[in-house]
């Protein structure tokens, strides 16, 4: 069974708290490890825990060595035992993850960043593979499969990452106009 079908969906906590500190803090470990792996639901679940549980805040700066050490692995296999195409991917993703960011240093911008870094190297791997000969029509068939997948997961990193930009970007606004004086009301 794949690895990543037996992590458990986490629901994130209501308004309340329920359960330790200690399992809050596996939760939120957890989901970073999901978010990285492309799920962009696993961001919001997040926020929640972090709201529940404040005092996990001051280490969300640890969670940002898993999201590098997620970085650094996918590095490794996008270089295929090439310790120059290994570096490359680092450079590379180190510099998306910067365009990205800027200078915001908020968790949720970070984790969003790290997920799509983690996606585009891992699309980068899949096309790799995929554009390699196949001895056997199901291993083509497979290896696009995968790339579909990795294509899919790396839509979706994009699209919530530009989805947070565009909702910072606009600001608190009122859905609708606001009609604080009506001369005809008088």
């Amino acid at each position: 069974m794949d690895k990543q079908k037996q992590v458990p969906k986490a629901e994130a906590p209501k308004k309340k708290r329920h359960g330790s500190v200690e399992s809050a803090r596996e939760m939120v470990k957890l989901l970073t490890v999901r978010a990285n792996q492309g799920h962009p639901e696993a961001v919001g679940s997040i926020e929640k825990w972090l709201e529940a549980f404040p005092e996990l805040k001051p280490e969300c700066r640890a969670l940002d060595e898993l999201a590098d050490k997620a970085v650094a692995a996918w590095a490794v296999s996008v270089g295929f035992g090439d310790k120059l195409a290994e570096e490359a991917a680092r450079d590379e993703a180190a510099k998306l993850k910067q365009e990205l960011t800027g200078d915001s240093s908020s968790l949720l911008d970070r984790v969003l960043a790290s997920t799509v870094v983690v996606a585009h190297l891992a699309h980068t791997r899949a096309a790799v593979m995929a554009a390699q000969k196949a001895d056997h029509p199901g291993i083509r068939e497979a290896r696009e499969r995968v790339l579909s997948a990795a294509q899919k997961r790396l839509a979706a990193a994009v699209t919530a990452h530009r989805l947070l930009a565009r909702k910072k970007g606009k600001g608190v606004r009122p859905k609708a106009k606001l009609k604080i004086f009506e001369p005809s009301a008088a």
